[in-house]
């Protein structure tokens, strides 16, 4: 799934490690990031997160619904 980091996300600036508690509860998976058209696979963890960027995750649909409730991220349609 791509969920889009909105401006009002509690996860704008913080670094993309930060996002890995809460992750973990919900049983998902990081795979990159995508920021201006372009796709990072890695380094995830070491960037400094911005609204617009969209992160990418797999998981299971009720695992994503409680990642996107605790980071403040929107599933891209």
């Amino acid at each position: 799934a791509e969920l889009r980091i909105p401006a009002d996300s509690s996860v704008v600036g913080r670094l993309g490690a930060e996002l890995d508690d809460d992750a973990e509860k919900a049983d998902v998976l990081i795979l990159g990031l995508i920021r201006a058209h372009e796709r990072f696979d890695s380094g995830v963890r070491y960037m400094r997160l911005a609204a617009g960027d969209v992160i990418v995750v797999k998981g299971a649909a009720d695992g994503l619904a409680a990642f996107m409730r605790a980071t403040g991220l929107s599933e891209l349609p």
